[in-house]
């Protein structure tokens, strides 16, 4: 019940797969001719144009490969940093958007905004366009999916009015949590950069990431934040100008890739509306089941797209220790304040230590279902 950490299971062979093409091909890509070398960049080659399928890309150079989806939002939102620039965030945003920004707030007089959205997830248009009429807005970080409420903020909405009022905003949004799961259209939602994560809904190993530029030329926004050896243009000491080779430095991950490239296949081989409409349906009959019990609160979306996560607390025990408890029966859930402190102020539940998070994955079996409410109901009664 901690997929929103991870997806756990990952499918089968995803990892054996990648850890026999690491024990075969665990070389440097790009930085040789040989046979073994050639092996491990069509791998990496492939993985890029099956990650630009995914995310229906026309160009796969727009597709740049991180360690990490907080690492790629350090490259996005650092590199897109100007003097005295005009930053608005939702109070939905992970601390891998948040650290960035206060760091950006105090090195290079950075403005941030908070996008007004209460704690019943209702945006407030007009005071957002009182906002921007007053501080016009040169970027924007929007989590694709809240990591604590499976609240999708208005995107298209958000966009569109910040575009109204500066042309050249710059929107950035965060799909560490959903990418792959939930499509999300980057012309149609006026999306400029797009985060993704391997390790959640594709369903990789750790260690690899990504962030994708809506067209070649926004290359032009984001300022190289992290320079190094590319295995291309080793006669000059800038950083090359062309793309991906512009921000992706040091070694490659293969075994990283490798596994994003067999799950990648294995998600191509499903029916993918049951990749989100299974733990949507395993979400929903645990709140359906659990949601009467009048010492149960849920932090749910009733009015707006919803992705299936669950926070809850109950009342009288700490995050903690319910998360322990769960755990000792062999449920694992999350607890705390899940990196996202400014969700659980406008939440309330920021000096009770959080929430407890459940978040069912593709790979959760019915009968799972009934004997999380069972142990839930019980934690209740003691």
């Amino acid at each position: 019940m901690d997929n929103s950490a991870t997806s756990f299971p990952k499918p089968e062979g995803v990892l054996e797969e990648a850890t026999e093409f690491y024990k075969n091909f665990g070389v440097n890509v790009g930085r040789g001719t040989g046979t073994l070398e050639q092996t491990a960049f069509e791998l990496f080659s492939e993985t890029r144009s099956l990650c630009a399928d995914q995310f229906n890309r026309s160009y796969p150079e727009t597709i740049i490969f991180s360690p990490s989806a907080t690492y790629a939002l350090n490259q996005v939102i650092l590199g897109s940093s100007r003097k005295n620039f005009n930053y608005y965030f939702t109070p939905f945003e992970h601390n891998s958007v948040l650290r960035p920004l206060n760091h950006l707030s105090r090195t290079n007089a950075a403005k941030l905004h908070e996008i007004p959205i209460s704690s019943g997830f209702d945006l407030n248009f007009d005071k957002l366009e009182m906002m921007f009429s007053e501080n016009e807005p040169d970027v924007l970080t929007i989590t694709q999916t809240s990591n604590v409420t499976g609240y999708m903020p208005p995107i298209k909405e958000i966009s569109t009015l910040a575009k109204e009022y500066n042309p050249e905003a710059i929107i950035i949004v965060d799909g560490a949590q959903s990418a792959g799961s939930v499509s999300l259209d980057m012309e149609g939602n006026g999306i400029d950069f797009y985060v993704f994560s391997g390790h959640k809904s594709l369903f990789s190993g750790f260690g690899i990431a990504g962030w994708i530029l809506r067209t070649e030329d926004l290359s032009d926004k984001i300022n190289i934040v992290f320079a190094g050896g590319t295995g291309t243009e080793s006669e000059k000491l800038e950083m090359p100008s062309t793309l991906p080779s512009r921000y992706e430095i040091g070694s490659h991950n293969i075994w990283a890739l490798a596994s994003l490239n067999y799950s990648l296949k294995w998600i191509n081989n499903q029916n993918k509306a049951d990749l989100v409409n299974l733990p949507l349906t395993y979400a929903n009959k645990l709140f359906t089941e659990l949601q009467e019990n009048d010492r149960i609160q849920f932090y749910k979306p009733e009015k707006t797209s919803w992705y299936p996560i669950l926070s809850l607390t109950i009342r009288g025990k700490s995050p903690q220790e319910i998360a322990n408890q769960l755990s000792q029966l062999g449920i694992s859930t999350r607890s705390g304040l899940h990196c996202a402190p400014l969700t659980h102020k406008l939440l309330g539940t920021f000096d009770f230590g959080g929430t407890i998070r459940l978040s069912p994955g593709f790979f959760n079996q019915d009968s799972e279902i009934p004997a999380v409410v069972k142990e839930i109901e019980n934690l209740t009664r003691k």
